[in-house]
């Protein structure tokens, strides 16, 4: 945490209650995003040294790869294969000629091996094998390792991620951070996915890469009229419900928890 809790007395309340009264959703005022969150948290200085001993360099494209489950979460996203993401990378390398290394984090050992045979002339760097985040043991290390990915992300020059939230706070973390998303973020809830639904789609110019984007953003949220004119417009924090849908929150919670 970023500050000394106060001492005294304290008063547990319930996640559930504080959920019945209001709820706020995040926007994309990411150098609002940036000072809220440090008001309440910051990085570990553990964390920070770390990343300063990798040493990122200037002019690296930093790839957020997320296998394995994310790749079946279909209410969520599209399923983003080892080609789609390099194909993505190829084309950064080639409208950005000041990008000349490459940082992956991945849950996946593979595809770290096909970005290093897609791109033998670059060097690729990883900080090596992680085990899979829901296998359920509990571990500081693997804690560390997500954190410190997303701090190394917030370094890169440029970004490019599919979805997860992990990567898509990299930009809360470095509110300047060119970032952009492969894949669509879909509306598969009541508001939009924070942060990754605002972090903008990466546009491709040539017409394999618009026949891949057509393919991976269909059903993104930016194409759903469900979605509140309210959540496209740009903004910090706003109420997650309307007025009448939280009276109706807290009256059920009231009713149900006597």
């Amino acid at each position: 945490m970023a500050y000394t809790p106060a001492e005294g007395p304290r008063v547990e309340r319930s996640l559930l209650a504080l959920r019945s009264r209001a709820l706020s959703a995040l926007g994309d005022d990411w150098p609002g995003l940036h000072a809220l969150w440090h008001r309440f948290f910051k990085v570990p200085a553990r964390i920070e040294q770390r990343a300063d001993e990798f040493a990122l360099t200037e002019g690296t494209l930093g790839l957020h790869y997320r296998g394995t489950d994310k790749n079946q979460a279909l209410h969520d996203t599209n399923p983003v294969s080892y080609d789609d993401m390099l194909s993505a990378a190829d084309e950064a390398f080639k409208a950005h000629p000041h990008l000349k290394t490459l940082f992956i984090a991945t849950d996946e050992a593979g595809f770290v091996s096909a970005a290093r045979q897609r791109f033998p002339e670059r060097e690729v760097r990883n900080l090596g094998a992680v085990s899979f985040h829901k296998s359920g043991v509990q571990d500081q290390d693997r804690a560390d390792r997500a954190l410190l990915d997303c701090v190394l992300l917030s370094r890169c020059a440029l970004v490019l991620k599919c979805s997860s939230a992990l990567s898509g706070f990299a930009k809360v973390l470095r509110p300047a951070l060119p970032i952009y998303r492969v894949a669509a973020c879909k509306y598969f809830y009541d508001v939009p996915y924070f942060p990754d639904a605002f972090i903008p789609r990466w546009e491709a110019t040539s017409t394999a890469g618009q026949q891949r984007a057509a393919r991976l953003f269909e059903g993104d949220w930016l194409d759903d009229a469900r979605v509140p004119s309210r959540f496209r417009q740009s903004f910090l924090a706003q109420p997650r419900y309307l007025g009448w849908q939280r009276w109706a929150r807290r009256l059920h919670y009231l009713l149900t928890h006597r």
